[in-house]
């Protein structure tokens, strides 16, 4: 039987970390795959050594339509399958998607949210503000949005001839094509879940530590930055980790437990730490290795790190500061992920000893349902993707 040829195409950075979350190694091993990864870049050339810290020789770079053109052009197209991870945020983007389209070649796409949020911001005076601001303010975000409305609206009018549908969970989604199937499988956090045996996160981790899951922070750039958009909110960092610093030292007097700190992906290995005197764990599978054994755990702003307290029945504090209640979408999700996972939603800048005891208690029926719906499905939940993914290919040789 010939090998089965499967190619990644993938805008932007592709990282070792997009190498591990598609969990290629078992991928390659287990079902005698060739795998092939082509990187659609046009800043290919800037981004290379800092995005990848071991390069992959099976990794082919195309830097302009004209380039991908040929490279797709004379690839042996015959026993292939396709996973495009194309985030559609430019015409480029689209153009490729609409040649796929036309390949007739089975094409695998995932399109999931990997955790609660997103949600639509009731229409009030403040909102109105924000977005009037926006607009003014940033007239190249602007511009960028106009054109990734007329993307997400045009995508739906590409006719594939083969496309799988890679689905996470119960959450009703958008046909993206008429023909189109449905392949389910887990979040990233959930086949992660998984590969770790309960044996192994107890031998690692037997201290029941408190969990503080990081975020890159008022002084790091979030992903909008890359788009043109200048926020019009400008937190006073050292303020701001001063009074985290306050409130994680008030946690450990209280719990008389150790906080650790799991830094955000984009923050991982940097030696510069706020935290002084505080455990800081930079480990890749740190979340997944710590969260099911700690005592709770401590998020700052939105992460999808809380799946881990979620399949594992742990008590999630969701918090927040006051410089943070001007950033009215993230405070919106907050308080939805709070709603639909029965974690509290705390002030860190208003320590209350009652409302920290309440916040231990978990709602086990609320995790059940978050779970059946953001994070993997009953017909499947105890393969990893890996096994879903190379059983489809098997059965479509």
């Amino acid at each position: 039987m010939k090998k089965k040829f499967l190619l990644i195409i993938h805008s932007g950075r592709f990282t070792n970390f997009d190498y591990q979350k598609w969990e290629l190694k078992e991928l390659k091993k287990k079902y005698n795959l060739n795998v092939l990864i082509n990187v659609f870049d046009p800043f290919a050339d800037e981004r290379f050594k800092k995005s990848l810290s071991k390069p992959y020789k099976t990794v082919i770079y195309s830097r302009t339509i004209k380039e991908w053109l040929k490279f797709f052009s004379k690839f042996n197209k015959k026993n292939t399958i396709i996973i495009a991870q194309l985030e559609p945020i430019s015409f480029k983007i689209l153009l490729i998607n609409y040649f796929l389209s036309k390949s007739k070649i089975p094409i695998l796409l995932n399109r999931n949210p990997q955790l609660s949020g997103d949600q639509k911001l009731p229409i009030t005076y403040g909102v109105l503000t924000s977005y009037l601001k926006t607009i003014l303010l940033n007239p190249v975000y602007t511009l960028f949005t106009i054109k990734f409305i007329l993307i997400r609206f045009l995508i739906p009018f590409i006719n594939y001839e083969s496309l799988i549908n890679l689905k996470v969970g119960n959450e009703k989604k958008k046909i993206i094509s008429k023909k189109s199937k449905i392949l389910q499988i887990h979040s990233w956090d959930y086949t992660k879940y998984l590969k770790q045996s309960l044996k192994s996160r107890i031998k690692k981790s037997k201290k029941n530590n408190i969990i503080f899951l990081d975020k890159p922070g008022p002084d790091v750039f979030d992903d909008h930055s890359l788009s043109g958009k200048k926020t019009t909110i400008k937190p006073n960092a050292k303020k701001w980790y001063d009074d985290l610093n306050i409130y994680l030292d008030k946690i450990e007097k209280l719990y008389k437990t150790k906080v650790i700190i799991i830094p955000h992906p984009k923050v991982k290995g940097t030696k510069e730490s706020h935290y002084k005197k505080k455990l800081v764990n930079h480990e890749n599978d740190a979340a997944e290795k710590l969260i099911p054994t700690s005592k709770f755990i401590i998020t700052c702003g939105m992460t999808t790190a809380i799946s881990y307290a979620i399949l594992s029945r742990k008590p999630i504090f969701l918090t927040y500061c006051d410089q943070d209640q001007k950033d009215l979408r993230e405070m919106a999700d907050l308080r939805y992920t709070s709603k639909i996972t029965g974690a509290h939603l705390i002030n860190r800048n208003n320590v209350n000893k009652n409302n920290i005891h309440k916040s231990m208690k978990i709602n086990k029926t609320l995790y059940k349902k978050y779970k059946y719906k953001y994070l993997t499905s009953k017909n499947c939940e105890k393969s990893r993707n890996f096994k879903l993914i190379g059983k489809y290919i098997n059965e479509n040789r």
